[in-house]
């Protein structure tokens, strides 16, 4: 069992209106990207508005040379190295921060959500900052692999207390389908510190805070066989996570002075008005950083000055870690 295969025609993805940058984590993903490599680049080579960027999350199974060896002549991919393994918080930050699309979707190397429901999620983002994909709303559709019940009773277990302990609103928190408009997006994931299992929760809960509008849209997701998903160990890890992400929440929510709840009975509400540089100041304050003047960002790595990254690599990456945007590797 593997990706679901439901057709798109490919004039859809050549004739976007806007530009959109796929980000794929893969840590030791070497095998499966054997198999999705092809179909992501039959569907996507002739999309010139569409980006795909893979980043290896320090992989040591060769998943880096599997990449390099399909996006070849691909003009449009991208191949992002971490140099060790930093957790898919990390990977997908890094991805926000190198890609050049104006909107930001992120999905799992198995392909087990549905590049069928790419284009809803990227239309969903005309009206909301942020697109969640969703297993739980209606019009979705789930196929776990061999019948492990014990997956989906883990998946609602998380996202029940997810919503309870941080207080955020969605009915599937850990769906790997989600998409944002890209300033939104470079936004929530610069300031999110999160790279475990809860980098999903703070980033929603980070997008509540700043009265962003969040949407679900329902997609089909077929569990591809093979999952590194640890039945006894991750559940722990994920509590660990939510206690560090709702500690953190607290704290900022007695900044922003309102609560990550209060999306749920308000309208959009900005906390800082319709200008991000006064969130970055607060914030600044707070931790004792240097804000960046004048985009809303802030140096995160605490330096006297910030510092401009190169162009094309995420922040606390060399140059060479990043495949440059030529069709030859």
């Amino acid at each position: 069992m593997g990706a679901s295969t439901r057709y798109v025609d490919s004039a859809v993805w050549r004739s976007l209106s806007t530009s959109v940058t796929l980000i794929i984590p893969a840590y030791n993903e070497a095998e499966r990207l054997v198999r999705t490599l092809p179909r992501l680049r039959g569907e996507f080579i002739d999309a010139p508005n569409v980006e795909l960027l893979v980043v290896d999350d320090g992989s040591h199974d060769g998943t880096a040379e599997v990449v390099a060896a399909h996006i070849r002549g691909w003009p449009q991919a991208r191949l992002v190295r971490l140099p060790w393994n930093q957790g898919k918080g990390s990977a997908i930050k890094a991805g926000v921060a190198a890609a050049r699309g104006e909107r930001l979707v992120f999905m799992d190397a198995d392909l087990s959500a549905d590049l069928a429901d790419l284009p809803a999620l990227v239309a969903a983002l005309d009206d909301a900052e942020v697109a969640l994909g969703s297993r739980s709303i209606a019009g979705s559709r789930v196929v776990y692999a061999q019948s492990r019940g014990y997956r989906k009773v883990q998946s609602k277990f998380f996202n029940g207390l997810a919503c309870a302990m941080v207080n955020v609103v969605a009915s599937d928190t850990q769906c790997g389908f989600k998409g944002f408009r890209a300033p939104a997006g470079k936004l929530l994931f610069h300031l999110s510190e999160a790279k475990g299992f809860a980098f999903d929760v703070e980033v929603l809960a980070l997008a509540q805070l700043l009265g962003f509008r969040v949407v679900e849209v329902p997609v089909e997701w077929v569990e591809a066989k093979g999952t590194t998903v640890k039945p006894i160990r991750d559940p722990i890890r994920m509590v660990r996570d939510l206690l560090r992400t709702r500690r953190r929440c607290q704290r900022l929510e007695k900044l922003f002075g309102r609560y990550v709840w209060e999306v749920a009975e308000a309208p959009r509400v900005r906390a800082f008005g319709d200008s991000l540089d006064e969130l970055a100041i607060a914030l600044s304050k707070q931790a004792g950083l240097s804000p960046v003047s004048g985009d809303g960002f802030v140096d995160l790595a605490g330096r006297s000055e910030a510092v401009a990254p190169h162009p094309e690599v995420p922040i606390g990456l060399n140059p060479d870690q990043v495949t440059p945007p030529t069709p030859d590797l």
